[in-house]
């Protein structure tokens, strides 16, 4: 196909055009896989937005280079013709790789075996690249049908961009950027930041915030609170609490359920405690399994992962096991995602 974008300014009554070709995929008869869709986000989508498809908010990154103000990179993908039978349960199995343009693998995640729940299924995925070398790089996502033992492969470009240097305020700036935060915080402002962080508070903490009486109080607790935090993870001051209530904020955005808070959910307090996962897969329905996602946490005491599951189908995933020694833990977590354990296995 041709494609020819224009452009109008109002202002100068100027306008401008641009032609160029897209080559399409051409369906096939047996297994294909559609092109990779790098993204900035994919969360649950259900007002249709402008950037609706299949039940997701698929929003693109066009530029495809990550940096540290974008340091998730997602992938949408579709898989195409699979041996979809009724009468019997098939798989796929699905698996990525991340190499550099010299044809070195730098990253890779094993094939994962997956039940066919139709013709044509869903892919999306996520990382954080940042510990990757600033450098241009593929993804390169496989997957074979089980049944036909055909395997194709798709890949795509993209680029880890670092900037080499970045402007430290003084001593004196960083002081009066924490104490300078709730000027205007009224005192049920006060008391819903304080809500908000409860997933990193103490008992003791709790029990002191609790008696304080007047708006004051609560800021003097509050900054102190903050403060301690920047001190405990060598942070600049100010830091911890805009990474964490930046994090608060896209929880809302992601994990919204059920009326809830996106913060107050089981996903959204494993979000705010230990931030973005390094990588997550998505399971959806079966005949057998509930939908289910794992988060990834390589860092985490040696690599760590969160199982969550929609018990009810509404979109509403609770966490029933992790492998991290301070979290719920399940071993029997499998028996639990089985719709025939009607999931109450946990």
């Amino acid at each position: 196909y041709k494609a020819k974008v224009e452009v109008f300014d109002n202002t100068s009554l100027k306008k401008g055009e641009y032609l160029f070709e897209i080559n399409t995929i051409t369906p096939e008869n047996g297994l294909f896989l559609s092109d990779i869709e790098l993204c900035s986000k994919i969360s649950q989508d259900t007002v249709k937005s402008i950037y609706f498809k299949n039940g997701l908010k698929v929003v693109p990154n066009p530029r495809r280079t990550f940096d540290v103000l974008q340091p998730m990179l997602y992938f949408y993908v579709e898989t195409n013709n699979l041996s979809y039978d009724v009468s019997q349960q098939t798989q796929y199995a699905f698996s990525y790789a991340i190499i550099t343009t010299d044809g070195d693998t730098v990253k890779e995640r094993k094939p994962v075996l997956k039940n066919i729940a139709g013709p044509k299924l869903v892919e999306i995925g996520g990382f954080n690249v940042m510990a990757l070398p600033q450098n241009h790089y593929f993804l390169v996502i496989k997957a074979k049908d089980l049944l036909t033992n055909k395997e194709v492969t798709a890949r795509t470009r993209f680029q880890v961009y670092k900037p080499t240097s970045e402007t430290v305020p003084s001593e004196e700036d960083q002081n009066a950027i924490i104490t300078g935060i709730y000027g205007e915080f009224t005192k049920e402002d006060l008391e819903k930041e304080f809500s908000v962080a409860q997933y990193l508070t103490s008992r003791d903490e709790e029990k002191v915030f609790k008696k304080l009486e007047n708006a004051e109080a609560m800021k003097s607790f509050l900054i102190n609170f903050w403060q301690s935090k920047d001190q405990q993870y060598a942070k600049k001051a100010g830091e911890f609490r805009k990474e964490y209530m930046n994090r608060v904020d896209i929880a809302n955005e992601r994990f919204r359920s059920m009326g809830r808070e996106g913060w107050k959910t089981d996903r959204g307090r494993v979000f705010l405690i230990y931030g973005e996962p390094n990588e997550y897969e998505r399971f959806p329905s079966s005949m057998d399994v509930l939908p289910y996602i794992i988060w990834h946490y390589y860092d985490l005491e040696g690599s760590q992962f969160f199982v969550f599951v929609d018990m009810d189908g509404f979109g509403d995933y609770r966490q029933i096991h992790s492998t991290y020694r301070k979290e719920l833990q399940n071993p029997n977590w499998e028996g639990a995602i089985s719709k025939s354990s009607g999931g109450g296995g946990f």
